[in-house]
């Protein structure tokens, strides 16, 4: 493959990667769990796609981290929290401060408290 076509992979895998945290947590709003169970494999294989693609693997999805979508912003942190584990943080403290989104605001506490009290099992489920 490629430089460009491992460039274009990877935008692929990103655009994949931000779709299912959007499908996950439009399904949550509607109370659709079946369509919330088939996202979350979904998001892995991009990302663990991305790090045999990418040159820098997974920390391509370090622009999410700005993104306009908070639930976006949310899993990208938890994808990342291995490798960035202090902006991780800040991304989560961010939503918790000011986010509207009901969802992503659930995540955050969940995945915070788990980060916080077993780290190392929080950064092997996103792997």
């Amino acid at each position: 493959m490629t430089t460009h076509g491992k460039d274009a992979s990877a935008a692929a895998l990103i655009e994949e990667f931000r779709t299912q945290v959007k499908r996950y947590f439009h399904a949550d709003i509607m109370g659709n769990r079946r369509t919330m169970k088939a996202c979350l494999p979904k998001m892995g294989n991009a990302v663990q796609a991305l790090d045999t693609v990418a040159p820098e693997g997974r920390m391509a999805l370090v622009p999410l981290l700005k993104d306009a979508d908070d639930g976006v912003r949310v899993y990208a942190a938890a994808y990342l929290f291995g490798r960035l584990p202090e902006e991780a943080r800040a991304v989560w403290d961010e939503v918790l401060a000011g986010s509207k989104h009901p969802s992503a605001y659930l995540n955050v506490v969940s995945f915070k408290i788990i980060a916080d009290w077993k780290p190392d099992d929080f950064i092997k489920a996103f792997e």
